[in-house]
């Protein structure tokens, strides 16, 4: 298996179990595909620093606070108001 798919699957599993949580509270699971795409993307995109695991989970778990927002504001707010 290569580095990569090694990766993409690890951030497959990392995005699957942090997001059913909250795609278990949506009418959707359209959450769980976003999940699986941002943690693939996330593994995909930086790298892990050895010996420094604390640190890129703190680093991952800002990020996706950060993308938690945008989506519900883009989502939420944004689109009916500009729907309508």
């Amino acid at each position: 298996m290569s580095k990569y798919a090694r990766r993409g699957l690890i951030g497959l599993l990392a995005g699957l179990s942090a997001s059913y949580p909250l795609a278990m509270t949506q009418e959707t699971t359209a959450g769980l595909a976003l999940g699986a795409l941002l943690g693939i993307a996330h593994s995909l995109a930086f790298r892990p620093t050895p010996r420094a695991y604390a640190n890129s989970g703190m680093t991952a778990a800002a990020l996706g606070v950060s993308a938690l927002w945008l989506f519900v504001l883009g989502m939420g707010v944004l689109l009916p108001i500009l729907l309508a």
